[in-house]
């Protein structure tokens, strides 16, 4: 029995509703576009051999990344989620990839010292909200000038409107950056809603600046920094530039999906893959090295610290050999500095993420490093007492992460 046409016609709006948004049109061009192939190639029923051939004719003019693009729009209106061969094909367009380019931290520093404001100073600060922000050439353009708030010390972006529906917002304090947006800003003209406009030799005018202007910008970055074949950065660099100094710092997949909007910890943890801070942890871990403190993403100082009870200490010695906590070295009797190996230690464990070992006395060792790591983050560097006190007083490290 075939259905009324009210249901008929409440089960097509149930459907459409199923594509995004901003991008229905898109799918349904998409679509419209494989229905004419069918028409052409006297196509009368879809099936995975048709879509096969109807992709290997595409893979022969567009990237794989396009022909998963084009997979999903037709997904969402064909049922072809199950074509396992044709998914399989799909994944074989990639052997052979290399991702576009980024622009490492340092060469987008040297650009902006180097580079006269007068001619680029619109885009220096294209490239300090992008690099702040993780932002998308869309995000730029529809970024508008309430989004980007002075608050004196720091500057807050705020991303309303991203291609994952999550807002984001993120800051920059860094007192140069800070002062290249202050002045740029200055010279914006009263009235545009949009906060990035046209700028020539000194002048800002009225003309937004469109999404294909920031797509050349870092093309024109790496011309003007002499780096090896310009036109492979593309207008996603900002991006993948601002992920992968997040990483080579020392960003977990968490913190990079959090600043970039990611949903996918796979996008987020190639980031980290790709770094050389991480090659050279696994090259350290190949050669049996054990674990040092980082002096890329930290610097140490030496600061006093009272302890409240004692037992946290006897239960970091007890968790530990005696090759790391010595049993001549007092540290709970005495006001001395604890031995280089054991800051070594301490250090590795303030900055480890997981432990595999699951023993009680580690687990407490490890939540007393934690309390008095915090504890110490509170604590200035002031003189020894000569109090009756400092009996209790020895010395950690404090990591200030950069």
């Amino acid at each position: 029995m075939e259905p009324p046409a009210h249901i008929k016609q409440a089960a097509q709006d149930a459907v459409n509703s199923l594509l995004p948004l901003k991008s229905s049109q898109k799918y349904w061009r998409e679509y419209e576009i494989f229905q004419r192939w069918c028409e052409d190639n006297l196509v009368q029923e879809c099936s995975e051999v048709v879509l096969l051939a109807y992709f290997k004719e595409k893979a022969k003019c567009l990237k794989h990344s396009t022909l998963w693009s084009v997979f999903s729009m037709l997904k969402a209106t064909l049922n072809i989620e199950t074509y396992t061969k044709l998914i399989s094909f799909l994944k074989r367009q990639k052997e052979g990839h290399v991702a576009k380019k980024s622009i490492e931290i340092e060469n987008i520093t040297k650009f902006l010292n180097e580079a006269p404001t007068e001619k680029y100073l619109m885009m220096k600060a294209t490239v300090i909200i992008a690099m702040s922000a993780a932002c998308r050439s869309g995000e730029l353009v529809k970024m508008q000038l309430e989004d980007v708030q002075d608050k004196g010390d720091a500057i807050i972006i705020k991303i309303p409107d991203t291609k994952t529906k999550i807002s984001r917002t993120s800051c920059t304090t860094e007192q140069s950056w800070i002062e290249t947006i202050r002045k740029y800003m200055l010279l914006r003209p009263e009235g545009p809603a949009r906060f990035f406009l046209k700028y020539s030799r000194g002048i800002c005018f009225r003309q937004p600046v469109g999404i294909h202007s920031f797509g050349k910008m870092p093309s024109q970055i790496a011309t003007f920094l002499n780096l090896e074949n310009p036109k492979g950065h593309t207008g996603h660099c900002s991006r993948r530039s601002s992920a992968t100094a997040l990483a080579g710092h020392g960003g977990d997949s968490v913190t990079l999906k959090r600043h970039g909007g990611w949903k996918s910890s796979t996008v987020a943890g190639s980031y980290i893959e790709d770094t050389l801070t991480s090659k050279i942890a696994n090259a350290n871990q190949l050669a049996g090295h054990h674990p040092q403190a980082s002096t890329s993403s930290a610097v140490f100082q030496e600061i006093p610290v009272t302890f409240a009870d004692q037992e946290s200490l006897e239960i970091l010695r007890e968790s530990e050999p005696s090759s790391v906590f010595s049993s001549t070295h007092n540290i709970a009797a005495t006001n001395r500095t604890p031995a280089k190996n054991t800051a070594n230690w301490l250090a590795y464990h303030a900055e480890a993420k997981t432990r595999s070992e699951t023993r009680k006395g580690l687990m407490e060792a490890q939540l007393a490093l934690s309390a008095i790591v915090h504890r110490s983050s509170k604590i200035t560097r002031t003189p020894r007492s000569s109090s009756p006190q400092s009996s209790n007083t020895t010395t950690l490290l404090k990591c200030h992460s950069l």
